[in-house]
């Protein structure tokens, strides 16, 4: 006779086959359904994906409801654009690119980066190093002869450490006649007549300084032999598509517009 154990075990075996079976005839009546009614089939896969999109759209209603708010009470005016996981989630422009003639601002309107723009002057900086022009720790008088400062390299200008003064100060106080644009060579020129005194000895201090990164600019010049803006132009922002994107400048001006 057999043991209790035994006849539970075979009864396990039995409820097994019973649900191979179930399932076995569940998924061929599935599969007879889903030929009558192929539209009533939804993939997890859709599943998720719709669920994605609608929190998505969640979110980009949550951020317009935000900025319209700061736009209404005068708070910002700007463009917005928010992605993440390589997703565009919000993009939109509020307010006006001129208000003088009530051009309305829009997701292509340039804008003016400040000193952002340093990192781009960096850059162009690398890429001379990159062609083998140029070298970091090379002094400034290898490719600005007549610059009037000693044992100042290109890694010091980059990296804020130069102390050299303030070029604003200089221009304001000697620049004259204030309705010529100044350009990075008349600037250059400036600092070779006048050397204004620097406010610490190279490399023992940080002092974060627009001065660097004009003579940055004046350094890409003298090497390419092209103006900054147009080595930006051929070496950064046509190769990354950068179609929005130009370096304002005068060079061409003879007196400087409001």
């Amino acid at each position: 006779m057999p043991s209790k154990n035994l006849h539970f075990k075979m009864s396990q075996k039995n409820i097994l086959l019973i649900i191979i079976l179930l399932l076995i005839f569940s998924c061929r009546n599935s599969s007879v359904e889903s030929e009558k009614n192929p539209q009533v089939i939804i993939s997890s896969d859709s599943l998720i994906i719709n669920l994605d999109q609608i929190i998505i759209n969640k979110k980009a209603h949550w951020i317009d409801s935000i900025f319209t708010r700061l736009h209404k009470r005068g708070g910002f005016n700007g463009t917005v654009l928010y992605a993440e996981k390589r997703r565009m989630v919000y993009k939109k422009a509020l307010g006006m690119a001129d208000y003088r003639d009530k051009d309305t601002l829009t997701t292509e309107s340039m804008f003016q980066l400040a000193s952002v723009s340093k990192m781009f002057t960096a850059m162009a900086i690398m890429i001379l190093k990159e062609d083998g022009k140029l070298d970091f720790d090379a002094d400034v008088r290898d490719y600005l002869p007549d610059f009037p400062y000693e044992n100042i390299s290109v890694r010091h200008l980059l990296t804020h450490r130069s102390g050299l003064p303030r070029y604003m100060s200089l221009a304001h106080e000697k620049w004259k006649n204030k309705t010529i644009p100044l350009t990075n060579d008349t600037m250059l020129a400036l600092f070779i007549k006048y050397k204004p005194q620097p406010y610490f000895k190279t490399n023992t201090g940080f002092h974060y300084c627009n001065t660097n990164y004009m003579l940055l600019a004046c350094i890409v010049e003298n090497i390419s032999g092209k103006t900054y803006d147009k080595f930006a132009e051929e070496r950064i922002f046509k190769p990354l598509e950068m179609n929005h994107t130009k370096i304002y400048n005068m060079n061409d001006d003879s007196i400087v517009t409001a």
